[in-house]
C-alpha cells in the first residue's frame, strides 16, 4: 500500500488503531455496595457473615465471589468491582450477547447480596444492570438489610 500525496502512510494509521483496540482499559462492572445488617427491631447486628456474588452475562466469564462480616455497627461494605476489556470486546461482546438472547441467554450484569451467617440469613437482595445494547439500566439497592434469625450448622461464622 503507497502512501497517498499528502504522506500519510494509512497501513500505519490502520496498524496503530488496531493495536489501540487491543489494549484493556478499566471501567466499573459494579459499584461499591454498602449494607447495614439489622434485626427485625432495626437494631445493627455485628460479626455477621455476609457474601456478595457477581456475573456479567455481557462479559463472558467475568465475576466472583466474597464473603465478608460487618463491623461493630452492623455495617459491610463491598468494594466496586472492575472489569478491564478493550475496545474491540466492548464493541463484539455486547452484540453476541443480544444474539445469544434470542436463543437463551442474557446481557448485563447483576450482583446478589444475602446475610448467611450461622445464625442469621436474609433474602436475597439483586442489584442488576440491564443492557440492551449499548444502553444501561441500573436498580437501587436498600440500604439496610433485615436478618431474620435461623440456626444454619452450613454457614461460615465470623470471629465473635
Amino acid at each position: 500500500m503507497k502512501s497517498s500525496k499528502s504522506g500519510i502512510n494509512w497501513r500505519y494509521i490502520f496498524l496503530t488503531v488496531f493495536i489501540l483496540a487491543l489494549i484493556p482499559f478499566p471501567t466499573e462492572l459494579v459499584p461499591e455496595t454498602r449494607f447495614q445488617i439489622v434485626n427485625a427491631r432495626h437494631q445493627p447486628l455485628p460479626n455477621v457473615a455476609t457474601e456478595q456474588e457477581w456475573k456479567s452475562y455481557t462479559f463472558f466469564n467475568v465475576g466472583g465471589f466474597e464473603e465478608r462480616c460487618t463491623d461493630s455497627g452492623g455495617v459491610v461494605i463491598y468494594p466496586r468491582r472492575m472489569l478491564w476489556a478493550s475496545a474491540f470486546s466492548r464493541i463484539t461482546f455486547p452484540v453476541l450477547a443480544q444474539i445469544g438472547t434470542i436463543i437463551h441467554g442474557s446481557a448485563g450484569t447483576i450482583s446478589y447480596f444475602q446475610v448467611f451467617d450461622r445464625n442469621y440469613i436474609s433474602d436475597f437482595q439483586n442489584w442488576h444492570e440491564e443492557e440492551f445494547f449499548y444502553t444501561y439500566k441500573s436498580t437501587e439497592m436498600p440500604a439496610a438489610v433485615i436478618a431474620k434469625p435461623e440456626s444454619n450448622e452450613f454457614a461460615k461464622g465470623c470471629a465473635r
